[in-house]
C-alpha cells in the first residue's frame, strides 16, 4: 500500500482531525463524504416432520445467499483533498447449505426426554478488496473460501422428580477449512502470490446441568459446558509471512445462578442472577496493523 507524499501539512491536518475526533462523542464522525453500500440476502428453509409414536423424526434444511460490496472510510474528513483511510469490498459472495436431522422422544414413563442428531453444513464464499490510504490507488486482494463442518450429537433430560432435573449432552464435530487468497500492493506488485491451503479439525464438545425448581416460577441451576470453535487461516493475509493458520478455540464454562418470574402490583418481571467463570484456550480475536493495513486472524 503506497500512500501519497508526506508533508508538513498533511501531518498537521492529519493530527488535528484526530485531535477534533476524539473530543467528540465515539458515536458522531465528521466523515465529509457518502460510501456506498449495496447488500443482497435471501435464502430459503425447510422442516419436514414424522410423528412415529414415542419418537419424532424432524429434518430441517436451509440454503442462504449473501452478496455485498461497500467502501468503509476513517471517519474522518479529507486532509487536503485526500481521504485519511478507505477499505473496499468490491465483491463478496457467500454460498451457505446445511441440513439437520433429527430424533426426539421419550422414555421411562416421560422422565427421559431426548434427542439425538447429524448435523451438514457447507459455505463456499469469494472475496475482493482492498486499501487505500490518502486517496493513492487500492491494493488489491482476491480470496475464496470454503468451510465444511459435520457434527453428531446427543442430549437428554431426566428427571429425578418434578423438580430436580440433569440435563446431559455431548457433540462430536469435525471441520474442514481450505482458504486461497492473494495480494497486490496499490503499485500493482505481487505482496503474496497465489497460495491454496487446507486443514481439518475435530472437537468433543458437552453440557452437564443440574436444575432444582422449588416451584413453577423459580429455577437453581448448576452448569458445566465446553464449547469449540474451529481454526482456520488468517483472512486478511497480504504477504506469506502473515498467511498463518489459527489454532481452534476452546471454551470451558462454569456457571451457577437463579431464575424468578413473578408480579409487582400488576407488572410481570423476570428476574436472573448468575455467577460464572470461563477459561479460554486459543483464544480468537481479530487484529490490525497500521503499518500493513488491516487483517483478520479467524
Amino acid at each position: 500500500m503506497l500512500a501519497a507524499p508526506f508533508s508538513a501539512a498533511l501531518i498537521a491536518g492529519e493530527r488535528a482531525a484526530l485531535t477534533a475526533q476524539q473530543g467528540r462523542s465515539v458515536h458522531v464522525v465528521a466523515e465529509d463524504q457518502d460510501y456506498p453500500y449495496k447488500a443482497s440476502n435471501y435464502g430459503a428453509t425447510n422442516t419436514t416432520s414424522f410423528d412415529l409414536g414415542d419418537v419424532t423424526v424432524k429434518n430441517i434444511f436451509n440454503y442462504r445467499k449473501v452478496k455485498t460490496s461497500d467502501i468503509n472510510g476513517s471517519g474522518l474528513p479529507k486532509i487536503a483533498g485526500l481521504a485519511i483511510l478507505e477499505v473496499l469490498n468490491a465483491s463478496t459472495s457467500v454460498h451457505q447449505t446445511s441440513d439437520e436431522l433429527q430424533a426426539l422422544g421419550q422414555a421411562l414413563d416421560g422422565q427421559l426426554e431426548y434427542q439425538v442428531g447429524l448435523y451438514y453444513f457447507k459455505e463456499h464464499g469469494d472475496g475482493l478488496g482492498g486499501i487505500s490510504s490518502f486517496s493513492s490507488p487500492y491494493s488489491q486482494a482476491v480470496s475464496s473460501v470454503t468451510n465444511e463442518s459435520e457434527s453428531i450429537y446427543a442430549q437428554a433430560d431426566y428427571h429425578f422428580t418434578d423438580k430436580l432435573s440433569l440435563t446431559a449432552g455431548a457433540r462430536y464435530t469435525w471441520d474442514s477449512r481450505s482458504f486461497f487468497d492473494s495480494a497486490k500492493n496499490a503499485a500493482g506488485v505481487t505482496t503474496l502470490p497465489p497460495t491454496s491451503l487446507s486443514k481439518d479439525f475435530a472437537e468433543p464438545t458437552y453440557t452437564l446441568s443440574l436444575n432444582y425448581k422449588p416451584d413453577d416460577r423459580s429455577l437453581i441451576y448448576i452448569t458445566n459446558r465446553r464449547g469449540y470453535r474451529s481454526g482456520g487461516f488468517n483472512g486478511g493475509a497480504t504477504s506469506p509471512a502473515q498467511l498463518t493458520t489459527i489454532k481452534p478455540e476452546i471454551l470451558t464454562d462454569f456457571e451457577f445462578g437463579a431464575k424468578r418470574r413473578g408480579e409487582l402490583g400488576s407488572v410481570e418481571y423476570q428476574a436472573t442472577l448468575a455467577a460464572f467463570h470461563s477459561n479460554y484456550h486459543n483464544l480468537q480475536r481479530n487484529l490490525s496493523s497500521s503499518s500493513e493495513g488491516c487483517r483478520t486472524a479467524s
